[in-house]
């Protein structure tokens, strides 16, 4: 849960549907079958991906176990290897950390 929190920090929510529904074509899903997954309309879903509604956390969640996506299907590989992105997500819950810590006292 953390990543996918620290995933929502570090991109864009417009680049982390368009690279879900990306995901979900080339698995070959059709937007119908991933809302029954979720218990959505396909209509509601189809809002989902093209950003006329939020995704909540925990159907963000759910959509990736679904897809079984990788944290790595969101790195840019021109840009990114995925040891830097894993790398930059434990700087990001390191920080997390602390502030949680600050929080506490």
């Amino acid at each position: 849960m953390e990543l996918v929190l620290i995933l929502f920090i570090v991109m864009e929510t417009k680049e982390i549907i368009d690279r879900i529904a990306t995901i979900r074509k080339n698995k070959g899903y059709t937007q119908s079958e991933i809302a029954e997954k979720l218990h959505v309309t396909q209509v509601q879903y189809g809002r989902y991906e093209s950003g006329k509604s939020d995704l909540s956390l925990t159907k963000f969640v759910q959509l990736i176990k679904i897809l079984e996506i990788d944290l790595a299907d969101f790195s840019d590989e021109k840009n990114t290897s995925k040891n830097e992105l894993l790398s930059f997500i434990e700087k990001q819950k390191q920080v997390l950390r602390n502030l949680e810590d600050k929080i506490k006292t």
